[in-house]
């Protein structure tokens, strides 16, 4: 014969045949003091539904615990940001993984040809202020006006409020010139190109101009390929091309437009493209600081490992280090590899 429970929420019935016919009640009649793990079914909702102390009444085969997450995904890897929520309480998300970085800098540069009149009554005489800018489309949107300027630097740790930057600068004298000088880079505000090249920054360009004080400009023109930013919502990284129009100050054509992919520049960063390896100290101080390469990692000298960007074994581009022959301007591009979001900093 069928067991019969009866209470005030109504009867649960146990048939061997027929099998468990539990309480039923409407979600106005629920029971007034339920317990954690008390049954029953809801005519109202027609679900069966089941109480716990921390979502109260809950369809079965739910918790009642409510998990939350906010995250950002972009393509080629990678994602972060928001928190998770359980049951009330916030967990912060983990921290990111180590970063692979690879930093980039003209230590060393000669000017063969003199582009100021020994006089000008424009501020424009005696030597010629070469600048060495980067220009890139990384991150860009694939929809709207071209690049009309050049990539900004990382400003180091040490800069102040107000440090804006977004090229090298070299000075050359007529004796300089006259002579062939390889000149030497001493502080960051000299050296620095991109302190970070990553690899969805598919190629960059190298802009070379001597700076004039005039109302004149000279373009640099051009297309780069690169991760961009899709500008239809939701917004996503796209791999895609951009065009670019900078215009400078300067009385002359650019007098070098190198437009370079990263896995070119890596592959060949150490191999000797005709023009020799520079040789000697690539900076007027001996210590290990003179290149500043610590300035926006925050790593103390100490810390470098090899190969060093001091080392002459890095080769000279388009002049040749020893007999001086080859085209108007010339420099070495040395690198570095190093990890970010562990401590120490890594470099090698």
């Amino acid at each position: 014969m069928p067991l019969t429970l009866t209470g005030a929420s109504g009867n649960s019935t146990l048939n061997s045949s027929t099998g468990l016919a539990i309480a039923t009640w409407t979600t106005g009649t629920r029971p007034s003091s339920p317990v954690t793990g008390q049954v029953g079914y809801n005519t109202t909702t027609g679900q069966l539904e089941i109480f716990n102390t921390v979502g109260g009444w809950v369809n079965a085969g739910t918790t009642g615990i409510q998990y939350t997450a906010n995250y950002l995904v972009i393509a080629g890897g990678g994602g972060g940001g928001g928190s998770v929520v359980v049951g009330g309480s916030s967990i912060p998300p983990p921290p990111p993984p180590p970063e692979f970085k690879r930093a980039v800098h003209i230590e060393n540069y000669i000017l063969k040809d003199q582009y100021d009149n020994l006089i000008s009554f424009t501020g424009n005489g005696g030597g010629s202020e070469v600048r060495l800018n980067r220009v890139s489309a990384y991150l860009q949107p694939t929809v709207g006006a071209t690049i009309s300027s050049f990539a900004p630097l990382a400003a180091p740790s040490n800069a102040p409020a107000s440090y804006t930057f977004n090229q090298s600068l070299t000075s050359h004298t007529r004796q300089e010139i006259a002579d062939k000088v390889w000149k030497k880079t001493v502080s960051f505000d000299e050296s620095r190109w991109d302190t970070s090249w990553v690899q969805s920054n598919f190629e960059q360009a190298l802009a070379v101009w001597e700076y004039d004080n005039t109302n004149s400009r000279t373009f640099f023109n051009g297309q780069l390929q690169s991760t961009l930013m899709q500008s239809s919502f939701p917004s996503s990284l796209v791999s895609g091309s951009k065009s670019y129009s900078v215009g400078v100050a300067s009385n002359h054509p650019p007098i070098r437009h190198l437009r370079i992919s990263r896995q070119n520049y890596f592959s060949q960063a150490r191999v000797n493209t005709g023009f020799g390896f520079r040789t000697g100290q690539s900076c007027y101080r001996s210590d290990w600081s003179c290149h500043e390469w610590n300035d926006f990692s925050d790593v103390p000298p100490h810390f470098y490992s090899v190969p060093s960007p001091l080392s002459p074994l890095w080769p000279a581009y388009e002049v040749h280090w020893d007999t001086k022959s080859g085209a108007v301007f010339g420099w070495t591009w040395p690198y570095r590899v190093y990890y970010v979001g562990i401590h120490p900093t890594l470099w090698y």
